[in-house]
């Protein structure tokens, strides 16, 4: 079968240009290891987190449009995250690499859904984005594990110049000929198509050491393991206060909202049931009399 991807709906997209995307891919929802990990309970942890250290950017989610219904939902009440259903048989980890085609997009960092977003990456960023004018990539390596050129949630891109779909492209050609789904096939992809000898800066602590690389900067250390960490996502959950804050809300509103399209409804059977009988009964007063 050919490769393919289609956008089958965005929400919540911000209408203007020059945006700063923090942007993160979520799928297999209901599977356990992503419970386990957290995963979807990550998207809200990290942009509880992003209004601190990340302020002025913009999350973004891809997702497959057949994810369950009550979590697609939850997210689209989000109306700060922009979020995007996809209908595709590409490598999913490797779709939140979208925003490079995106011309409303000035910047964007691809993050892991079952890590968090902290001070320490932000000095890096932050570094990258003031310091390194003619780098348009930015990788990071912050543990001996970090054993590949790019990992696919440590690094970002300017978008200087937009190619029309070039990274689609790209991943369409990529996935008709290899694997879309083994293990870090994301990582290889982000190496193929982004990689240059020249055109990064990687700030590396430990890891797989590039050869334009920089030590991380002084940052603050509030919630800072190394960049890339597998956090508790769970137990970010709880102490970030995640379901009174956000889920409650939105389960509250969105029953509101049935409630009262509910009542609507029976208003309006009930106008109907009416003016039936009525009309069996000889009391229709929309005849037309005649001299």
């Amino acid at each position: 079968m050919s490769s393919y991807l289609n956008i089958v709906n965005a929400y919540n997209v911000t209408p203007r240009k020059n945006k700063k995307i923090i942007s993160f891919a979520i799928y297999g929802i209901t599977h356990f290891f992503s419970k386990d990990r957290g995963f979807y309970k990550g998207i809200f942890v990290n942009f509880d987190l992003a209004k601190k250290v990340y302020p002025g950017w913009i999350i973004r989610v891809y997702m497959p449009h057949t994810e369950p219904i009550e979590h697609i939902n939850l997210l689209k009440q989000m109306t700060d995250i922009e979020l995007f259903l996809v209908n595709t048989n590409l490598c999913l980890r490797a779709i939140r690499f979208l925003p490079n085609d995106d011309p409303s997009v000035d910047v964007w960092i691809s993050r892991d859904l079952d890590s968090i977003v902290t001070f320490r990456e932000k000095a890096a960023v932050d570094d990258w984005l003031n310091n390194y004018p003619n780098k348009e990539l930015h990788i990071m390596a912050d543990s001996p594990g970090h054993i590949w050129t790019m990992a696919g949630g440590m690094f970002g891109k300017k978008n200087n110049m937009h190619s029309s779909n070039a990274f689609l492209n790209f991943m369409l050609n990529f996935s008709n000929n290899s694997p879309a789904n083994v293990y870090a096939v994301d990582c290889l992809i982000a190496e193929q198509f982004f990689y240059g000898s020249n055109n990064y800066i990687q700030h590396c602590s430990g890891g797989k050491k590039l050869e334009n690389s920089v030590p991380f900067p002084a940052h603050d250390m509030t919630n800072c393991t190394f960049v890339g960490d597998v956090a508790n996502i769970h137990n970010y959950y709880n102490v970030l206060d995640i379901q009174n804050k956000y889920i409650t809300p939105m389960k509250l509103k969105a029953k509101a909202k049935a409630q009262s399209q509910q009542m609507m409804f029976k208003i309006k059977r009930l106008r109907q049931i009416k003016i039936q009988s009525n009309q069996q009964n000889g009391c229709n007063f929309n005849l037309n009399f005649k001299n």
